[in-house]
């Protein structure tokens, strides 16, 4: 048996594009979505066991010991969590939310403050001619602003100008620009959770006749020589992110598969992708929290999701579960600890029952992880009984048809009370692989 240090632990989403790849469905495996190079994942702690429900047979038979009872069901409901990362992630965020939108490919410069700020849409070239389209100024808590372009190509240069070829927006000179990243936004799926084809609103442009939502996964972790433990069918039954000070920032997920086996997957090429390494970790001081659009300082939050899947069996599905639908509406969970309580702002805005947006951003040089709260209400902001106070802001999130981040450059398709963007060295679009 390996000691928890020598597990080695993967997750690999099982594809939902047309094809050879295609997800078979529940209640069986494409081996083409089993585990392999670049699906290794670090963890914390992750729950290997799975649930079997039996009867007893309580017949009077004149004697006073029970016979053996029979099995009934099985099924896994289990737990899975993280270092919260800037890079690798990807997987798990589509996993969890269900919907991305267009990936884009993106670069970010840090420039000097123009005489006239651009507006989105508006066209520039660099001096290599490569074309860039910019999309939002971005100002990172209190450590600098950038201007966010979408491009395929960059200037070498680390140092020059951009020149205005269409839109608003004055030329810029940069003193520093990131490599070519990638932003993908993810959004909680407000339809449904199983196996299906997407609506027409919701299909990215690379849509083909024949694909499928798959939020499915296949969660493995090797137990010894021979001996690795596959979670078939994985489906997230809740999702949080959390991070105190003076600590790092952890991501945790429930899930909920058909069945677990146990053979020989080959978990020696489950090899861990260069982007889930330590210098990828969020440190709680990387963050940015804003409510109601005001840079706040806290201590520690909370920020999640959970997923009301059915879990029943009937007489097609024998002893395991059928496919998970959902039956009710998502439950959402935010938190968010003030280090000091200075004013009744909050207190004000709780008894006024007013909606506020709240958005959790993450930064370590280009890269980026952030949280948007499209609509909310305080519910509680009162003050602690510390030495010197905090204040507990509770969070109530809400559906809205309104964009309460229009400099943000989200689209206006699918709005979820909480979305997620990541920027980050991953190009795909989980939403078909």
């Amino acid at each position: 048996m390996n000691t928890k240090a020598f597990q080695r632990a993967a997750f690999r989403n099982e594809g939902g594009a047309t094809g050879s790849n295609q997800a078979t469905g529940w209640g069986t495996t494409n081996v083409n979505n089993l585990p392999g190079a670049g699906d290794g994942i670090p963890y914390l702690s992750m729950g290997k066991s799975k649930t079997i429900s039996s009867v007893p047979d309580n017949s009077i038979v004149s004697e006073g010991f029970d016979d053996l009872p029979r099995q009934v069901t099985k099924y896994v409901e289990q737990s899975v969590s993280y270092v919260n990362k800037l890079d690798g992630f990807n997987p798990q965020l589509y996993w969890a939310f269900g919907l991305c939108d267009e990936v884009l490919p993106v670069v970010c410069y840090v420039c000097s403050p123009p005489a006239t700020e651009p507006v989105a849409g508006a066209t520039y070239t660099d001096s290599s001619s490569n074309s860039l389209t910019f999309l939002r100024k971005e100002v990172n808590g209190s450590y600098y602003t950038l201007y966010v372009f979408t491009q395929t190509a960059v200037v070498s240069s680390q140092s020059g100008s951009l020149t205005r070829v269409s839109g608003t927006g004055s030329n810029l000179t940069f003193s520093a620009h990131s490599s070519i990243l990638y932003e993908s936004v993810f959004k909680i799926d407000p339809r449904e959770r199983h196996l299906v084809i997407p609506a027409t609103t919701q299909r990215i442009s690379t849509y083909q006749p024949g694909d499928l939502k798959c939020r499915m996964a296949t969660i493995g972790v090797n137990m010894d020589t021979n001996s690795d433990f596959l979670f078939l069918n994985a489906m997230c039954k809740k999702f949080n992110i959390s991070s105190s000070a003076g600590a790092l920032s952890e991501l945790s997920t429930d899930f909920l598969a058909r069945d677990r086996e146990v053979s020989n997957y080959s978990s020696s090429t489950w090899t861990y992708p260069s982007a889930v390494d330590a210098d990828n970790n969020i440190l709680h001081h990387y963050w940015s929290v804003y409510v109601n659009n005001t840079l706040v300082g806290c201590t520690s939050f909370n920020l999640g999701f959970e997923i009301p899947l059915q879990v029943i069996q009937d007489t097609l599905t024998g002893l395991f579960i059928a496919e998970p639908v959902m039956e009710g509406k998502y439950v959402f969970n935010s938190e968010i600890v003030l280090s000091r309580y200075s004013s009744l702002a909050w207190e004000n805005l709780s008894d006024a029952w007013t909606e506020v947006p709240a958005r959790i951003a993450a930064y370590s040089g280009y890269k980026l992880q952030e949280f948007f709260i499209n609509n909310a209400i305080i519910t509680n902001a009162s003050p602690d009984d510390d030495n010197v106070a905090k204040q507990t802001l509770k969070l109530e999130l809400g559906t809205s048809s309104t964009n309460n981040f229009p400099s943000q450059g989200l689209s206006i398709t699918d709005y979820s009370p909480l979305m997620c963007r990541a920027r980050n060295t991953t190009a795909t679009n989980y939403m078909r692989v």
